[in-house]
This record gives C-alpha cells, structure tokens and sequence, in this order.
C-alpha cells in the first residue's frame, strides 16, 4: 500500500512539476506580451534550481533557454552562457529541443551574419526532424509560448498550428495564431480570417484588441459600415479592472475617422453615445490620440474641451509633441498641482530646451534610469558620472556610447516587441523606425531606406518625427549615390521653421543634413556644416559626430593637421566612446 501511496505521490509530483513548467512559460510569454520584462525574469529565476526529471526535463529545458534569451538582451551573456551549457549537457532531452540552444548561439554572434544565419539553419533542421517526437510528448503548446516569448512569430504559427489539434478551443492559443499574423504583417483577409476563429473563445481583453485591429482594417478598406459595428461592439466589452482607458482607446479611433474626413451619420451617433461616464474620459480620449500618433487629431479635440488642470496639463504635453517647449511652458505654468504628470512634463520640455542641469534634477528615481544615462553620456560625455548615478544593467545609452548596435538594436526590439499595442500601426512604425535610425550607425542605409519609406506615412499625423524621418530618408539616398544635397538643406531649413522652439528638434536635423552632405561627398560643405552647428549642439555625443565628420573631410581634402585636431578633441568630448576608439586609431595611423 505504502509503495502504491509513494507512486501516486510521484506521479501527482511530476504532473505539479510539468504542469508548474508549462504554466511558468505561460505567464513568462504573458508578461512579456505586456511589456514586463523584470516580471518574466523574475518568474524564470528559479528555473535553474528545479528538478529535470523524466518528461519536464524537455520544459525545463524551454523555461532554461528563454531564461537565457532574456539574458543576452539584458547584457549577461556569461549568465545566459551557463545556461546554454547546463541544457546541453542535460541527458534525454529531445533533439529539437536540445537544438533550440542554437538559437541563443546565433543571438550571442549578432555581430557575424554568417556564424548567426548557421546556428538558425541547424536549430531549424533539428526542429524540423522531430516533429514525431514533439507530437509524442505533447509539447506542441509550450512550444508555442516558449516562440511567441522569444519573437519568433513564424515558428509560433507553426506551433499553434499543432497544438490546437488537441486543444481547439484554446483561447490564448487562437489568440496567438491571430497575433502572429498581426505582427508579420499578413494580408488583412489572412489577419481577418485569423480573427473570426479566435473571437469565439477569446477573454474580454484578447476580444477587445481582435475587434479594434478589425475594425481599422475595415476603415482602411472602405467599408466603414463593418468598421463602425466591430468598434460599436469594442465598446460594449465589459472589461477588467485596470483596463478601462481601453474604451477611449476605441473612441478616440471614432475621433481619428471623424477628424481626418469621415463622415457617417452612425459614426456621429457612436460619437454622441458611446463616450465613458466619468468625469475624465475625454481627457483619457487625448491620451489615446497621442499615444497612437495622432497628434494633430489631440490637438483639434483637445482645443474643445473645458479649460481645467486636466486640460492644461495635456495642452503642455501636446505642445511637446509639436516641439513647442516655450509654449508647453506657458501652459504648465497655470497648473497648480504639481503631481508625477507634471513632473514628467517639466521633465519633458527641460530635455527639448535642453537645460541639462534641470533635466538632472527632474530625472530621479528608477524609471528614470534610461534618461539619466542619456543625460550623463550622449549629453555629457561623462562615463565615470553614468557608473555613479545610473545602476546596472546596461541602458540603451551606454550601448550606443560604447558602440554596440547589435546589442542595442536586440535590447530595443525586444522592448517594443510581443505587445497587443503593436497591431496599431504607430506601435509598428515606432518598431522599424527604431530599427533603421540604429541602422544609419552601423551604416546599413539599405535597410533603413526601406524601413523608413515602408513606415513613415504612419507618422503622418505627428509632425515632428514625419518631418525627421523624410530628413533620414534622405540621408540615406546620399550616403546610397544619390546628390540630394539642395533637399536636404530645404528640409532642414522646413525643421528649424516649423521646431523653432526646441533647440533639441533643430539639432537633431543638424547633424542629419551633415552627416546626408557627408554622404555626397560634398566635404568641404561638411567642414562649413560641422563648423557653424558645433557650437550650438548642446550634447556631447553629437559634437563628437560632427567633429569625426568633419575629421573626415578635412583627410578628404588633405587637411591633416586640421583633422589631427579634431581626432584629438574627440577623446576629450566622449571619453572611452566608440568614437574616441575610432578617433584614437586615426590618430596612431596618422603619426606613424
């Protein structure tokens, strides 16, 4: 009897302990869907104590790996290595899952194409080879979380595809099948299909997102009666705690159409009706607005409302959208109560008028961690103060200081990667935008041209980053072949017009008209450029830029000394920096 008991004890064991893997990868992809990166971590960090016995050691191995994902983006690539090492020298794991490693491998050799495209292709065909093995051992579900956890979209429609063979009623399953083609941009009929099968089971949230992501592909199509009955139904969505800023979400969407030429007599009534009953939600409306890009749509809405400290609040924050910092303080200055939204805002327009010292007042406490690293790095140029005020890990400063894009651009996908935001088109344009102003660094025009001309009627309606990213495309046609010099000083004369009030905004366009006259070739306009903005550049990360392109040119134009004395100045101006490296090794070529 006792032996009997101990059997059934091991067997409840081992199915608490499968079960407790899977369910860690679960809410690992979950939190990560929602943009948690510090909550899945946590959940993960007791993987590496817990038993790998009989069947969960394969889930264990899953739980290992993503673990060892998010250390590489978190800069622990020695940590994520141990790992990788402890599931390979794991016995009776499956082959897949063991090539799963593979994987981590090929983020770890993000700097060598040719190594990282040679760890996919054996982690793919190992994939591939055990489907049999996979369906055996039923893992087809933790699969599917362990690759939507890990971005790879593809491999997770693959994934679901199986696993709602045994489960067809799955929500978050169907939900994922959905998101996936979302995310890789599949045909809207693709999209759409995909959305009838997992409205039936999906939870209020998961239904929410489906409905508005269909509903603006039916707008776009022109079918607005479609468009207007799955907003309608958005709206009737009783949703949880926390999540009602997600009806004004789906209003503002009627707000957009109605501002930028729709018009329908249900849209009118929808807009008559459908508005939240508390006392704030038209200000919630403008946070929306804002928050998907329509800047110009909160902005006209905006004008409308009552005036209040809700309203000034917002009026100061939307003029910092436009680059109008003075303006923003105008209006800040009549708000009374200074809570944390006040806070950020002061915050906000002390970075566009670049005061360096009050942005390092304002930028206390952990959530301001990324700013403060910008502040003493690409503002200051000062690397020891960036280790005293600003803690581990790594910030996306201290990776562009010290010159690792490969790594910033891993960090930052994963950021803006796996959230329901990005089936908005904004979140996406914010996504590849990112991508291809990280790729100008690594000088990877090619790329970013496409990433920018694909994306950036998405910014139509938020004047500022519309008006840089054609200034970056631009760019990008000269440093390609193309002598687009006279377009380029047109549209960074259109900046300094329309961002007057942000020396930041006026600087940002600055450099990207030096850097497009670089790529001309036209050198001794860079000399002029680089000359006339480098006194007014307020960050020392950037006069660092000006300084190398300006180096450059005087080689270029057989001005050595000149240029010896700009190398020289960058070591001053960003101490320890990728380009005081570069501008180092320039200095020992010219003096050998």
């Amino acid at each position: 009897m006792e032996l009997i008991t101990l059997g059934l004890f091991a067997a409840f064991l081992t199915y608490e302990i499968n079960r407790s893997h899977t369910d860690r990868l679960f809410n690992a992809a979950s939190r990560l869907g929602a943009g948690d990166l510090y909550g899945a971590r946590t959940l993960l960090s007791v993987v590496k104590w817990s038993p790998a016995l009989g069947k969960q050691r394969n889930l264990w191995a899953l739980c290992l790996n993503l673990d060892a994902h998010l250390d590489i983006i978190a800069g622990e690539e020695n940590t994520a290595r141990q790992k990788i090492d402890k599931i390979l020298s794991k016995p009776g794991l499956l082959p897949a899952i063991r090539g799963l490693v593979f994987q981590r491998e090929a983020e770890l050799q993000a700097s060598w194409p040719e190594k990282r495209q040679a760890f996919l292709d054996q982690a793919e065909e190992l994939f591939v080879k055990s489907y049999a093995d996979i369906d055996r051992e039923q893992l087809w579900k933790p699969l599917s979380y362990f690759f939507y956890a890990t971005c790879q979209y593809e491999l997770t429609l693959r994934s679901t595809k199986e696993a709602l063979k045994l489960e067809p009623r799955s929500a978050f399953l169907r939900y994922l099948q959905w998101l996936c083609r979302v995310y890789l941009e599949q045909t809207d009929a693709e999209v759409l299909e995909a959305a009838e099968q997992a409205i039936a089971y999906a939870d209020p949230q998961q239904r929410f997102w489906i409905l508005h992501d269909k509903a603006a592909r039916l707008w776009d199509q022109g079918n607005y009666e479609g468009a207007l009955a799955s907003t309608h139904q958005c709206l009737q969505i009783k949703l949880p705690k926390g999540f009602e800023f997600l009806r004004a979400r789906a209003y503002s969407q009627l707000v957009g159409w109605k501002l930028h030429g729709g018009s329908d007599p249900t849209l009118e009534k929808l807009l008559e009706t459908a508005a939240g009953p508390e006392p704030d939600f038209y200000h919630r409306v403008v946070e929306q607005l804002l928050y998907v890009g329509d800047v110009a749509g909160a902005e006209h809405y905006l004008n409308g409302l009552p005036t209040g400290q809700k309203t000034l609040l917002l009026q100061a924050l939307l003029k910092c959208r436009l680059g109008q910092p003075e303006t923003a303080a105008e209006f800040l200055s009549q708000v009374k109560e200074r809570d944390r939204t006040y806070q950020e805002i002061e915050l906000y327009i002390a970075v566009e008028r670049c005061e360096w010292t009050k942005s390092m007042e304002l930028a206390e406490g952990d959530e301001h961690r990324e700013t403060r690293a910008s502040l003493c790095l690409v503002w200051k140029g000062d690397p020891q103060m960036a280790r005293e005020l600003v803690s581990e890990p790594l910030t996306s400063s201290e990776l562009k200081y010290y010159g690792d894009f490969n790594r910033l651009i891993r960090g930052v996908e994963r950021v803006l990667e796996a959230t329901e935001d990005m089936s908005d088109p904004y979140s996406r344009a914010q996504k590849a935008v990112t991508r291809a102003n990280l790729s100008l660094y690594l000088e990877d025009w090619s790329n970013a041209l496409n990433l920018y001309r694909k994306y950036r009627q998405a910014y139509i309606n938020d004047p500022y980053h519309f008006e840089l990213t054609r200034l970056y495309e631009l760019t990008c046609r000269c440093w390609l072949g193309e002598d687009l010099f006279e377009e380029c000083v047109q549209q960074r004369n259109r900046m300094e017009q329309m961002f007057h009030e942000s020396p930041k905004m006026v600087a940002d366009a600055n450099f990207a008209l030096t850097d497009a006259t670089f790529g001309c070739k036209r050198y001794q306009d860079v000399i002029e450029l680089s000359s006339a903005y480098l006194p007014s550049e307020p960050r020392a990360f950037f006069r660092a830029l000006l300084l190398d392109l300006r180096a450059r040119s005087y080689l270029n134009g057989g001005q050595a000394a000149e240029a010896f004395k700009d190398f020289e100045e960058i070591l001053k101006t960003v101490p320890d920096s990728y380009l005081a490296n570069t501008a180092l090794e320039q200095l020992r070529l010219m003096t050998r």
